[in-house]
C-alpha cells in the first residue's frame, strides 16, 4: 500500500502496555525505603503527641481557682492542689510570721520537697534560715545586737566555750554572757533598753510570755492568748492557760453557755473553743445587722431620690399646663 511503512525485527516499537520499565538505580531502593520510614516515623510521633495531649487532665487551683494541667499543680498531703504562684505566695507569707510556720493546708504540714521547687535560690536560703530560727528554742536563739543588722545567728556559728561571738554577717563582736555588744568590763551590766520596755509593759499592763519572754498586748478578745511560740497563757495573770485560776467556777461567760447546752463544767480548752464559737456567731450577727442597715439606708435613699424626681416631674407638668 502506498505511503505505508513496515517495521520488522527489533527496530519495531512496542506498545505502552508491553513496554518494560527501566531498572532502578542501585541506591534508589534504599533511598525510597528510608523516605517511607521517615514519613511513618513522623506520623507516629505526631499521633503520639496528639494522644498524650488528649490524655492531659486539667485541674483547678484551690486558691486562685485557675484551671491548668495537673502536672503544673503541687499536691498537698490533704490532696488539695496549688499552682506555683499561689504556693509561693503562701510560703513567703508564712515564713515572715513564726506563729504560722510551717506552711500548712488543712492543718497538715506541707513537705519541704513540695515547697523548695517553687522558690528561687535566694528564697530557698531564706526559708531554710527561717526554719532553723523557728526550730531553735527562743531562749537559745542568738541575734546580732547591732542596730544595722539584728539578724538571726545559726547555732553552728556560735562558739559555746568562747567569751565573745562574732556575727557572721556584719562581724560585730557579741558578749556571750548578756548577748549584747562585746564590752571590756568583766561583769555584764543590766540592759537599760530591756528595763525600759518592762517598765512600759507594767504601765500599759502588757503581759510577757512565760515561755519565750515575748511581750504581748491584748487589743481585743478573751484572756486566752496563744503566743507566736505556740505557748498558751492567761493574759490576766501570765500563768499557763491550763493552770490558770483567775476566774472562779461559774463566773466565766462560758459557764453560762455550758448550762444552756447541758454541761455542768467545762475544761479550759472546751471553754476556749466555746468562746471562739460564740464570738464567731456574734460577729456574723453583727455583720448581718450592718448589712441589713446598709440595705435599708440605700433603699431609703433610693426612695427619696425617686420621690424628688416625681415631684420635679409634677412641677414641670404643672408649669406646662399653666403656659398652655
Amino acid at each position: 500500500m502506498r505511503g505505508s511503512r513496515s517495521y520488522t525485527g527489533s527496530s519495531s516499537p512496542s506498545s505502552g502496555a508491553d513496554a518494560a520499565l527501566p531498572d532502578p538505580l542501585p541506591g534508589e531502593k534504599s533511598r525510597t525505603r528510608s523516605r517511607v520510614k521517615r514519613f511513618f516515623s513522623k506520623l507516629r510521633g505526631k499521633l503520639t503527641k496528639e494522644q498524650a495531649r488528649s490524655e492531659i487532665i486539667d485541674e483547678r487551683c484551690v486558691c486562685c481557682l485557675d484551671i491548668m494541667p495537673a502536672e503544673c499543680l503541687a499536691t498537698m498531703p490533704c490532696q488539695h492542689k496549688y499552682c506555683s504562684r499561689c504556693m509561693k505566695q503562701m510560703v513567703l507569707t508564712v515564713i515572715s510570721e513564726e506563729g504560722l510556720f510551717p506552711p500548712r493546708c488543712c492543718k497538715l504540714d506541707i513537705p519541704v520537697e513540695t515547697i523548695l521547687p517553687v522558690l528561687t535560690p535566694k528564697e530557698r536560703s531564706f526559708y531554710i534560715l527561717k526554719a532553723q530560727e523557728y526550730a531553735t528554742p527562743a531562749a537559745e536563739r542568738w541575734y546580732c545586737p547591732a542596730a544595722t543588722c539584728g539578724r538571726f545567728i545559726p547555732s553552728q556559728h556560735a562558739k559555746s566555750a568562747s567569751a565573745s561571738q562574732t556575727c557572721p554577717y556584719c562581724s560585730t563582736k557579741i558578749c556571750s554572757g548578756c548577748r549584747d555588744l562585746a564590752h571590756s568590763s568583766r561583769g555584764c551590766s543590766p540592759d537599760p533598753g530591756l528595763a525600759a520596755v518592762l517598765e512600759e509593759a507594767r504601765i500599759q499592763q502588757w503581759q510577757r510570755c512565760y515561755d519565750c519572754g515575748s511581750m504581748v498586748e491584748l487589743v481585743s478578745g478573751c484572756d486566752h492568748v496563744t503566743c507566736r511560740c505556740k505557748a498558751q497563757f492567761c493574759y490576766k495573770c501570765g500563768d499557763p492557760w491550763s493552770a490558770c485560776a483567775c476566774a472562779a467556777s461559774g463566773q466565766r461567760p462560758a459557764d453560762f453557755l455550758a448550762v444552756l447546752i447541758g454541761h455542768t463544767k467545762l475544761s479550759r480548752d472546751q471553754e476556749a473553743e466555746l468562746s471562739a464559737v460564740v464570738t464567731a456567731i456574734l460577729r456574723n450577727e453583727r455583720l448581718r445587722d450592718e448589712e441589713a442597715a446598709a440595705n435599708a439606708k440605700a433603699k431609703m435613699k433610693g426612695s427619696r431620690r425617686e420621690s424628688k424626681r416625681l415631684s420635679q416631674l409634677s412641677i414641670d407638668l404643672l408649669c406646662r399646663d399653666i403656659i398652655l
